[in-house]
C-alpha cells in the first residue's frame, strides 16, 4: 500500500510539473511507460491520464505520444458509450 501511495504522490507531481511546457522536453523518454502503466496499474490510471492529458497539449509531444506502442488501450469509463465519447472529445478539442 506504501508503495502505491509513493506512486501516485509521484504522478501527481509530475502532473504538477507538466503543466508547462519548458518541462515537457523531459517527458519524450516515460511516454510509452506511462501507456504501459494505464493497464498495468488500474490504481493508477486516472493520475497517469492527467498527466498524458497535460502533456498532449504539447504540439511538440503529439508524435511522441501517437508513436508509443499501446499495448490494449482501454477506456477509463466503462459502460455507456456517450460518456466515452464525451470525454474523448473533450480531452482532444
Amino acid at each position: 500500500m506504501e508503495e502505491e501511495s509513493l506512486a501516485n504522490m509521484s504522478l501527481q507531481c509530475l502532473t504538477n510539473l507538466s503543466v508547462t511546457s519548458p518541462s515537457h522536453d523531459n517527458f519524450t523518454k516515460v511516454i510509452q511507460c506511462l501507456y504501459t502503466m494505464m493497464d498495468s496499474h488500474p490504481s493508477r490510471r486516472l493520475n497517469v491520464c492527467r498527466l498524458l492529458v497535460n502533456l498532449s497539449t504539447n504540439s511538440m509531444l503529439v508524435p511522441y505520444m501517437l508513436a508509443a506502442k499501446v499495448n490494449k488501450y482501454r477506456l477509463i469509463l466503462s459502460g455507456n458509450i456517450h460518456n466515452q465519447i464525451y470525454i474523448l472529445s473533450c480531452t482532444m478539442a
